[in-house]
């Protein structure tokens, strides 16, 4: 009986030895599973057709850290200011897909992406892609980290000298970082090495990726902060006439006994006939609707309910604007980086603000205070969150 059973135990351990090494040990992750063995990624400005460009070409290796077959899917995101020229990977089949952020209707963000078998321990395989950059005023950051452990990877920025105005922000730099300047054949190039640097994380309620990770900032679209609210003014020169504005101040109007019931309302108005959807494709990206679009379809974005509110508003004698507005989620400030990403964000985009009491402000670094709305906490995210000045 006692033989049998040491018999038993032993197949048993057998068994075990066989299977556990292709399990995974419990509070390991894919991180661990793969890494970044080499990686060059090159950003290249220059001139086509008088309008500036930057070409890009990264070429990234990555490496099986496990004893057993590992998968993984390589990407490279573009859209309608970035040009997918080429991507390939070691024979494997491309794949695209639209690549919509979560909570937004629409955007032209795509993905193109590989099924890649790593294969076992030190098996490599290589991923190369090359884009094209045509407007540079989303051209505004470059995260230096990837999803995976990386072991040695370079980001290199050419910037001849029709590109001087241009300058680099470092932010959040490790010391697995370092960066190096130097003039090639009169361009300014700065390269960053990054070796031994940790996997990007991603937690709930976490700050974005560039408010934790290196990230170098570019700067130079835009002469300074007033050039940048410029271009966006110019970008919501759009009609504002709506050919039902009548009806709808009578039915906004109705039971008004001050200029306080009046804006109320109008707040009021905007919530309950017009639907929160995000549409971010284009320019559309940062162009509002036409109000009477809205108005017609009974939905629209941050951009568009915001406009229609600033309509109203100014329909009924109040002095209201559009104004841009940074949030937490914003990872640098407009008096650093004058970027769309310093104002431009998912959560608030040209909220109107009325200027009944108080002059409004423009700067994210000079907050004003507001009036209580009748918004549910979910459109006070993502909605047009106009607000009265007190």
């Amino acid at each position: 009986m006692k033989q049998t059973f040491y018999r038993y135990l032993h197949m048993v351990s057998l068994v075990c030895a066989m299977v556990l090494p292709s399990i995974p040990v419990a509070g390991q992750s894919r991180d661990d599973e793969v890494m970044v063995s080499k990686c060059s990624e090159v950003y290249e400005f220059k001139m086509k057709g008088g309008q500036p460009i930057v070409k890009n070409k990264t070429v990234i290796e990555y490496e099986s850290l496990r004893q057993y077959d590992v998968k993984i899917q390589p990407a490279v995101f573009y859209g309608d200011n970035i040009k997918l020229d080429e991507a390939r990977c070691d024979g494997f089949s491309a794949n695209y897909r639209s690549a919509t952020p979560e909570n937004v209707f629409f955007d032209d963000s795509r993905v193109c992406y590989f099924d890649v078998t790593l294969g076992k321990w030190g098996r490599k395989r290589r991923m190369t892609y090359e884009r094209t950059f045509t407007d540079l005023h989303y051209f505004t950051r470059i995260v230096l980290g990837e999803q995976y452990f990386v072991k040695q990877k370079t980001v290199t920025f050419i910037m001849p000298k029709e590109f001087e105005h241009y300058r680099l922000i470092d932010k959040n730099m490790s010391p697995a970082v370092t960066i190096e300047h130097k003039d090639k054949g009169g361009s300014r190039v700065v390269t960053y090495t990054i070796n031994d640097m940790a996997p990007i994380k991603q937690e709930e309620a976490m700050p974005t990726v560039s408010s934790v990770y290196p990230t170098v900032f570019v700067v130079g679209s835009f002469k300074d902060a007033a050039d940048m609210f410029a271009w966006g003014r110019q970008l919501s020169d759009v009609d504002t006439a709506i050919p039902s504005l009548n009806d709808i101040l009578v039915d906004i109007n109705r039971e008004c006994h001050s200029d306080l019931d009046k804006i109320r309302n109008t707040y009021a108005w905007v919530q309950n006939n017009i639907r929160y959807v995000a549409f971010e494709a284009g320019v559309s990206k940062h162009q509002p609707d036409t109000p009477a679009e809205v108005v017609r379809k009974r939905y629209g974005d941050c951009k568009g309910m915001a406009l229609l509110l600033k309509t109203l508003l100014v329909a009924q004698g109040f002095d209201a604007r559009l104004t841009d507005v940074g949030t937490r989620e914003a990872s640098c400030l407009m008096s650093e980086t004058w970027t769309p990403l310093a104002t431009i964000s998912r959560w608030a985009t040209f909220p109107a603000m009325c200027r009944a009491w108080k002059s409004w402000s423009r700067n994210r670094e000079e907050s004003p205070r507001y009036a209580p709305c009748p918004f549910s906490p979910l459109k006070l995210t993502a909605t047009a969150c106009a607000s009265t000045c007190q």
